[in-house]
């Protein structure tokens, strides 16, 4: 059998891979290797010439990760397939989006490095979008995104937008001023129900995502819907981050719209770059007819300082808003600020020259959905060597009540209306997937 020759083309009415040699082409998986193509099911010599229509499920592999190829697969390709961007450092000019379900695989992110445009003046340019409104499951896995700090604009990263059951693992995301990595929810719109994005993100790398006011690893934002406080086993809707490295980002996590979260199994390490700012984060309502956050579930990371001793600069966690639970945690000694209650005022409220919490208007403030922590647990939290609460109220004690608004111990059957057990670990949607388990190396 001779090395067929032969090239990936697209048009609009089909899609097929064309082959010239001494062998008809059996539909199979393509694997691009050098120079040259090869089916890995069978062929049979027969023809000069032969074409075969792609399916949904179909791999597609790149040469390289330029702008046009990545940017004219994911265009093109239908349904269901997965598309393996080859090894290279590529910048791309402006954001590329994708419709309906793909599995975007990088050669590993030490090898596929894809690079944010400097932007010009005080513009936002960002990198990928996955638009989930037509359904279809979304993965990314084995790339490096790089964002740049140095600029008057801004950089953001990856968007997963209305995505349901999406795995983004195995990624490398650093030096964006924006977000890194955006899980977008579909809001309720007038006449229609929107709905939240779920899934996992695991055992991938967010450092150096940090700018004056933004600068996040992870933000998780809901689709507005009201609804009750479903934690745990039930908790399914949830955005789950789990097994992750976190390093030097303003926030590593924080949520609103709505939001909800699962952080668990995480490793945080923050030197003074990022010592001003907590760790995990949760907003509250920050303009009118908005909600904050809904529900958020921490336990069993690990915090850690490098670079020194921040004496009192440093914070692990701050929630201004949504409930849930926080335990297990092991907090190194240079945080001394483990775990902070506070409010988020609405910005039209709160008078000028006057701090949080020094006005009072009402209880619980907002008064509305999405407002202040009314209900949660904090319990086995490892700080300073030491099993304590570590709660800091942040001058707002007339709003937080120890045995009201939150509780150092776990909910209680009582508390919730069932009994509170964390949900699967690993996620289940996690499997037993492999980065490279069909071969691409």
């Amino acid at each position: 059998m001779s090395r067929p020759t032969g090239r990936w083309s697209v048009v609009p009415s089909r899609r097929q891979f064309e082959v010239s040699g001494m062998c008809t082409m059996i539909p199979g998986r393509l694997r691009w290797s050098s120079l040259w193509f090869v089916w890995l099911v069978a062929c049979g010599c027969a023809g000069a010439n032969a074409a075969s229509t792609a399916d949904a499920g179909m791999l597609v592999q790149l040469a390289g990760c330029s702008y046009d190829e990545v940017k004219n697969a994911l265009d093109t390709t239908p349904d269901g397939a997965t598309v393996e961007v080859g090894s290279g450092e590529c910048t791309w000019p402006q954001m590329i989006t994708r419709y309906g379900g793909v599995h975007l695989k990088g050669a590993g992110a030490a090898n596929t490095i894809v690079h944010v445009a400097t932007p010009v003046g005080d513009e936002t340019t960002q990198l990928l979008k996955f638009n989930c409104w037509s359904g279809g499951t979304m993965e990314l896995s084995g790339i490096r995104f790089v964002g740049v700090l140095d600029t008057p604009g801004y950089t953001a990263g990856v968007v997963f937008y209305g995505c349901r059951d999406f795995k983004i693992h195995d990624n490398d995301f650093r030096n964006f001023k924006g977000v890194a990595l955006t899980i977008a929810s579909v809001p309720d719109f007038p006449g229609t129900e929107g709905w939240d994005s779920r899934g996992v993100v695991y055992r991938n790398r967010f450092t150096g995502n940090h700018y004056t006011g933004t600068g996040y690893g992870v933000a998780a934002y809901g689709g507005s819907r009201r609804s009750p406080l479903l934690l745990g086993e039930l908790n399914s809707e949830a955005v789950f981050i789990e097994d992750n490295y976190f390093e030097d980002n303003r926030h590593s996590v924080t949520s609103n719209y709505g939001g909800r979260y699962v952080f668990r199994h995480n490793t945080l390490a923050s030197s003074e770059a990022a010592w001003e700012d907590p760790a995990v984060d949760a907003h509250g309502i920050q303009l009118e007819g908005e909600v904050g956050t809904h529900s958020w579930e921490i336990y069993n990371n690990t915090f850690h300082i490098i670079g020194g001793n921040p004496d009192t600069a440093a914070k692990a966690i701050q929630l201004r808003g949504g409930d849930g639970v926080v335990f297990g945690n092991t907090i190194d000694p240079g945080y001394a600020h483990t775990l902070i209650l506070r409010l988020e005022w609405w910005t039209d409220e709160l008078p000028e020259g006057t701090e949080r919490c020094e006005i009072r208007p009402y209880y619980p403030y907002p008064a509305n959905f999405g407002g202040q922590t009314q209900n949660a647990w904090f319990w086995d939290n490892t700080v300073r060597g030491t099993t304590e609460g570590g709660v800091s109220l942040a001058g707002c004690d007339y709003y937080f009540d120890e045995g009201r608004d939150y509780f150092l111990r776990a909910p209680t059957v009582d508390d919730l209306g069932y009994a509170y057990h964390p949900f699967t670990y690993p996620h289940p949607l996690r499997g037993e997937d492999g980065i490279f388990a069909n071969g691409f190396d």
